[in-house]
């Protein structure tokens, strides 16, 4: 187990934070803190860690508010690498569990969860943000169960960020469905390595702890 080594952390982080600007002027929110965006935008990029110059597409499931696949198509957008787009995966289940969050989120206490999200669809204001930064070219949006849609999918995948329902079957389906398709030197990123479900399934795939992490990140070229 190695810790993740930027490439260049205070450009990433300068291209984080400009993104960072649309979403809360966009009311866009995300789970995700910075410096873990800014692993995916470099891993997007193509900047490290890929041991070939295959090309293949990018996976995000559970997109949620979509600020990872955001920042890892500004990546593909800069990077050589690029036939493939970022392709985000979500089913936009109402989420009621959002509100034992709250502080992450800075939500005031008498926050109406569901109220809110009547009215700041994720699908809609994910497709605004994506428009604003002009990366339409580059994402691909899929409302679908992840699982499901995985078995069918087919193409290459240089890179994939698991972030969607944390129970274990989910994902450790997602986790090895995708496997399948990597591309030499692909890399999985698993997020939340801190929820037990996910420690399980990471036990599971990788029993040497042969990875690197960064913060709750997990990044694993199997």
């Amino acid at each position: 187990m190695d810790d993740y080594k930027f490439v260049n952390f205070d450009d990433s982080m300068t291209v984080v934070n400009r993104i960072g600007d649309v979403y809360q002027e966009l009311n866009g929110r995300s789970f995700s803190r910075a410096h873990e965006l800014a692993v995916l935008y470099e891993l997007a990029r193509g900047a490290c860690t890929l041991t070939s110059k295959e090309d293949g597409c990018i996976l995000d499931c559970g997109t949620w508010f979509g600020k990872s696949a955001v920042v890892m198509a500004q990546g593909l957008k800069e990077s050589r690498i690029y036939n493939y787009p970022v392709f985000t995966i979500d089913n936009y289940a109402p989420d009621k569990g959002i509100l034992e969050h709250r502080e992450m989120l800075t939500i005031d206490k008498d926050f109406d969860w569901i109220e809110w999200q009547k009215e700041n669809q994720q699908p809609v204001v994910f497709r605004s943000i994506v428009y604003r930064l002009e990366l339409a070219d580059y994402i691909v949006q899929t409302i679908s169960d992840s699982v499901r849609y995985l078995k069918l999918f087919n193409l290459p995948v240089r890179l994939a960020f698991i972030d969607s329902s944390h129970d274990i079957g989910t994902c450790y389906n997602e986790a090895l469905l995708i496997k399948e398709l990597l591309v030499p030197g692909g890399v999985i990123v698993f997020h939340d390595r801190d929820y037990w479900q996910v420690d399980r399934v990471l036990k599971e795939l990788i029993p040497d702890d042969n990875y690197q992490i960064h913060d709750r990140l997990v990044i694993w070229t199997p």
